[in-house]
């Protein structure tokens, strides 16, 4: 990880902390389709190791699933105008060979047990110092997929200890879909210690970002494309929660 050498470019507006590869373009790709969040965002991508794909000669591959993962998630970058970085650290199911699918999404999972935890904490808390000025967006961890969770505890820690930081949490799809995402808004509120707002995003068509999500051939099926069209047909908009000073990255868009 070479974080501590990492510079951000002067003008980028918005950092995008994204769990794995695909999931920023899940939750804010129509804001970011419509520069909602501001010109040359940064994606952050934490556990970009993997052998998930549904292409099924590569899965189980980890060097070729990751390696085909990452450049759907630069070639997706590159159509919202953003700059992606990959921190390289090792999926749930890959940290943990004999976890099944189902222990991935753990409502109870205890994140600062996992020693990973304290690698994320690290690796985003160096970029965070750095750079403290720019609007920095975590997952709320909606869906409890453990990954998420851990990064969702480490912008919640990053905003408890720098109350004036720029934090805000966006809404993770599609799993808010068909989970309460002011449930999980409320529960991250208490760890930060500071009330979230919830604020919507004007975005896209939603044909324009099931276009975006395409590009990764190797994650997206007919039954996300399902969902996410079931979704934007009832909500047109993608909702980040903020706090603080991050509420200044939407105040006159």
């Amino acid at each position: 990880m070479k974080i501590a050498t990492f510079k951000l470019s002067l003008d980028h507006h918005a950092v995008i902390v994204s769990p794995h590869c695909d999931d920023m373009a899940f939750s804010l790709g129509g804001s970011l389709l419509g520069s909602s969040l501001g010109p040359n965002p940064l994606i952050v991508n934490v556990f970009n190791v993997t052998f998930f794909t549904r292409i099924e000669s590569e899965y189980g591959n980890i060097e070729l699933t990751t390696r085909r993962r990452k450049n759907e998630e630069l070639r997706a970058g590159a159509k919202v105008g953003a700059q992606t970085l990959f921190i390289d650290l090792a999926e749930y199911m890959i940290r943990n060979p004999d976890a099944t699918l189902e222990r991935a999404f753990n409502p109870d999972f205890i994140p600062e047990q996992d020693p990973v935890f304290k690698r994320v904490l690290k690796a985003l808390l160096a970029l965070h110092n750095q750079h403290p000025d720019a609007h920095w967006l975590f997952p709320l961890a909606v869906g409890s997929h453990v990954d998420h969770i851990i990064v969702r505890n480490v912008g919640c820690y990053i905003l408890s200890e720098l109350p004036d930081s720029r934090i805000g949490f966006y809404e993770d799809l599609p799993y808010a879909a068909v989970h309460p995402a002011d449930r999980m808004a409320e529960h991250a509120s208490k760890l930060a210690g500071v009330g979230l707002q919830p604020v919507r995003l004007g975005i896209q068509p939603a044909v324009k970002k099931i276009e975006l999500l395409m590009t990764y051939e190797s994650q997206v099926g007919v039954q996300e494309v399902k969902a996410l069209l079931d979704f934007h047909s009832r909500v047109a908009y993608e909702t980040v929660w903020t706090a603080g000073k991050s509420l200044g990255l939407f105040i006159a868009r």
